[in-house]
């Protein structure tokens, strides 16, 4: 009952659409590497109430005490 969508897809040179097109970047991309391989990206709704939130929060908690 937690609704989930692709908001961006991390690290946009290592995708695959990059392949073969020229791009280049001012500096490394650690950082979008890490964000992209490492971070849980929890969306936000103008019309979430807290009854919500704490559902979303309790389904997390779950999740990873399942692992």
């Amino acid at each position: 009952k937690v609704q989930s969508r692709f908001v961006f897809a991390g690290n946009l040179s290592r995708q695959p659409s990059m392949i073969g097109r020229p791009w280049r970047a001012a500096t490394t991309l650690d950082a979008s590497d890490t964000v992209m391989e490492q971070f849980f990206w929890v969306g936000v709704y103008p019309g979430i109430t807290d009854e919500m939130r704490a559902y979303v929060v309790e389904v997390i908690h779950d999740f990873y005490r399942s692992l």
